[in-house]
């Protein structure tokens, strides 16, 4: 009797081996570590008090143990004893950081988990993302229940356009072409930080609320690296910081001083 060949569909998971994903963005971990640090002015909190800073009535419940589960496999916290959680090292340099910093170590952190590594490594250049084929590839080849690739989906999804400044060659709105002039030395960082705020900047994708201190965070690296025509330019936005239509009129001299003074061109992805 002949052997009828399979076809191979990709790696499946055993049925109940299951892929640990965090259910929420690493920022909004950040967030609760930083609160919950800040609240109780220590690195070990009880379990009781925990659960009371973050809004969650009981740590028994399951809305608590989804919190912990995130907050251990982002490298922020985890369970110090029987009834206490601690900020872990990582945790705390996040803490302590500036934000440049703050979002390239978030970043390390989220592609320490082996799914989100594999994501974006996937996808690094295959853009711009699409919901389906993202959750298709985590049923079909990862063996993920297909509600659980949603979650996972939509977390990575609003992840990438956040950290799309620190992926090689793409930026949300913006790519990085290398420049024929030589600049002004910056620390990579930073680079990173003003590439990302001019990307959520020019077009405009920020609340309201955060315009200003995004203007004004440019403005201190623009007058800490000697960026003289950049930033003259932002202070004369910052009045405008109420007025999004401005700034859209304003985007692409924004983006032409910005050129200019940093030696980094920046280029729209169709």
């Amino acid at each position: 009797m002949k052997s009828q060949a399979k076809k191979k569909i990709g790696r499946r998971k055993r049925v109940g081996e299951k892929i640990k994903f965090p259910r929420f963005r690493i920022t909004e971990a950040v967030d609760i570590a930083r609160k919950a640090v800040k609240k109780y002015g220590t690195y070990i909190i009880p379990y009781s008090e925990f659960a009371r800073i973050i809004g969650v009535k009981s740590p028994k419940g399951g809305s608590y143990q989804i919190k912990i589960e995130a907050l251990k496999l982002y490298g922020l916290m985890d369970r110090h004893s029987f009834k206490e959680i601690a900020l872990l090292d990582k945790g705390k340099q996040i803490l302590e950081a500036t934000e440049a910093e703050a979002t390239e170590l978030m970043f390390e952190n989220v592609l320490a988990i082996p799914i989100m590594k594999k994501l974006y490594e996937r996808y690094e250049e295959n853009l711009p993302l699409k919901r389906k084929p993202i959750v298709d590839y985590l049923v079909n080849v990862e063996g993920m229940d297909r509600r659980e690739a949603g979650r996972l989906t939509g977390v990575f999804i609003k992840d990438y356009k956040f950290f799309q400044p620190l992926i090689p060659g793409y930026v949300v709105g913006i790519e990085v072409m290398p420049a024929e002039e030589e600049k002004p030395s910056i620390e990579v960082p930073e680079l990173y930080s003003m590439i990302r705020i001019m990307a959520s900047l020019f077009p405009l994708d920020v609340k309201k609320e955060d315009i200003k201190n995004k203007l004004d965070i440019l403005s201190t690296l623009a007058k800490k690296y000697g960026y003289k025509t950049f930033y003259g330019f932002i202070e004369g936005l910052k009045p405008y910081a109420d007025d999004p239509e401005e700034l859209r009129k304003n985007a692409s001299r924004a983006i032409e001083f910005f050129e200019q003074d940093t030696g980094i061109k920046l280029r729209s992805v169709k």
